[in-house]
């Protein structure tokens, strides 16, 4: 398995467990059905090298990555959509902090090590009263070694 592969696996199987929340692919909240939220998507983004041996090979480097976390609540509900993200922040927080992820265990024959999560961003919170579904953006990315 490739290390983007691996990586997208175990988190998503490790958060569905932790949260009890739905895995959908990413798209438009409103394509979403009431019945499957709260749900995430998990989109990898770009990778950058950090490391390199003296023969120019890259020996470690990070890949980001955004996960969108798609809430549900009741029209003009300022206070329950408050402590629903606020709740919902508290859980990344912990899920990748403390950690409860745990990077992929390396197998024979892996090219790659996985090291961890590392949280980089959360988007503000922003309410808007006729609206009864929400999505918050969290920005985050994993830390590799590459063996040759």
């Amino acid at each position: 398995m490739t290390r983007e592969d691996n990586f997208h696996h175990t988190f998503v199987q490790q958060l569905v467990a932790y949260a009890v929340w739905k895995f959908t692919p990413s798209m438009g909240i409103r394509d979403i059905p009431l019945s499957s939220f709260p749900c995430f998507s998990l989109e990898l983004g770009d990778t950058s090298y950090t490391t390199f041996d003296f023969n120019g090979k890259a020996t470690r480097g990070q890949q980001e990555f955004e996960l969108r976390v798609y809430l549900a609540v009741g029209e003009n509900q300022y206070n329950e959509s408050h402590t629903l993200r606020s709740n919902t922040v508290a859980s990344i927080e912990q899920f990748i902090n403390t950690p409860y992820y745990s990077p992929p265990t390396m197998l024979p024959g892996d090219l790659y090590c996985i090291d961890r999560a590392e949280l980089v961003s959360i988007d503000a919170w922003r309410f808007i009263a006729s609206e009864s579904r929400f999505v918050l953006h969290v920005r985050a990315k994993y830390t590799f070694s590459l063996f040759t």
